[in-house]
């Protein structure tokens, strides 16, 4: 590529990638009505979620990888009230990640990255029953 692409412009991308790939993860599992469609996708979406997928991805992600994960926790913009901001940062951090994959056209990368999250996530989900 030859201009830099903004932290927050790879986020604004990265959004959307992933939320293709978890929305065709979430039908492909069988939820099929909208009300559950769309409850699913959120536990892999929030910014709570993607925060603890900021956390546990680094180790297996390239120098580059964690550079542009960084990059993006770290770019600046306004935070929703309902947020925490450190929870917000992370996963933008995450979304710019994912981006700037998709930018480089990097789609095995991507799903091997959606994967993971996505049992990450669904491996606290069964731990946290557990515990209840």
């Amino acid at each position: 590529m030859e201009t830099e692409v903004s932290s927050l412009a790879l986020a604004y991308l990265g959004d959307a990638v992933l939320e293709i790939y978890i929305r065709e993860y979430v039908i492909s599992i069988g939820k099929t009505k909208i009300d559950q469609l769309h409850k699913y996708a959120v536990k892999f979406v929030s910014a709570k979620a993607q925060s603890k997928i900021f956390d546990s991805i680094q180790s297996i992600l390239s120098v580059e990888e964690q550079v542009v994960l960084r990059k993006g926790r770290n770019a600046k913009k306004n935070i929703p009230k309902n947020v925490e901001m450190v929870d917000y940062r992370k996963s933008t951090g995450v979304e710019a990640l994912l981006g700037y994959l998709f930018l480089r056209k990097r789609n095995d990368r991507i799903k091997d990255l959606v994967e993971y999250m996505i049992k990450t996530i669904e491996g606290s989900e069964s731990i946290e029953n557990r515990k209840s």
